[in-house]
C-alpha cells in the first residue's frame, strides 16, 4: 500500500512540475523584458524549490530562462539595426545613440558585455559610413 501511495505521490509531483514548467514557459515566452524575465525565473526557482522540482525540470526552468533571454536579446539587435540603417544624418545618429545607450546601461547585465560592445560597433560603422557619403565631392 505505501509503495502505491509514494508512487502516485511522486507521480503527482513529475505533473505538477510539468504543469509549473508549462505556465513559465508561456508567460517568458510573452514577455519582452529581461529583468521581468529574471523575476519570473526566480519565482518559479523558488516555487521549484517548494515542491520539490528534479533536476531535469531545474534544467530545463534554466533554459527556458536563457532561451528567452537570447530571444530579447536578438530582437533588440534587430530593432537597433532597423533604426541605425533608417538613420541618415549624424545628428539623428546622434539622437538614437543617447536613446540606445542609456537603454543598454540600465540592461547591460542581461544583455552581456559583447551585446553592447556589437552594439557601439555598429553605431560606430553607420558614424563612418554617414561621414564618408556627406564628405563633399571635389
Amino acid at each position: 500500500y505505501q509503495e502505491r501511495l509514494e508512487a502516485a505521490f511522486r507521480e503527482n509531483l513529475r505533473r505538477l512540475g510539468g504543469q509549473m514548467i508549462e505556465k513559465v514557459r508561456d508567460r517568458m515566452a510573452a514577455e519582452d523584458d529581461p529583468a521581468k524575465l529574471e523575476e519570473m525565473f526566480n519565482a518559479a526557482w523558488e516555487e521549484g524549490l517548494e515542491l520539490p522540482l528534479s533536476p531535469d525540470r531545474q534544467q530545463s526552468l534554466r533554459d527556458l530562462f536563457e532561451m528567452n533571454l537570447e530571444r530579447v536579446r536578438s530582437r533588440l539587435l534587430d530593432d537597433i539595426n532597423r533604426k541605425l540603417a533608417s538613420t541618415d544624418s549624424a545628428p539623428a545618429l546622434d539622437a538614437l545613440w543617447k536613446k540606445t545607450r542609456w537603454n543598454l546601461q540600465t540592461e547591460s547585465v542581461y544583455l552581456g558585455k559583447d551585446v553592447v560592445l556589437r552594439v557601439a560597433e555598429q553605431f560606430d560603422r553607420r558614424a563612418r559610413e554617414l561621414t564618408r557619403d556627406n564628405r563633399p565631392v571635389l
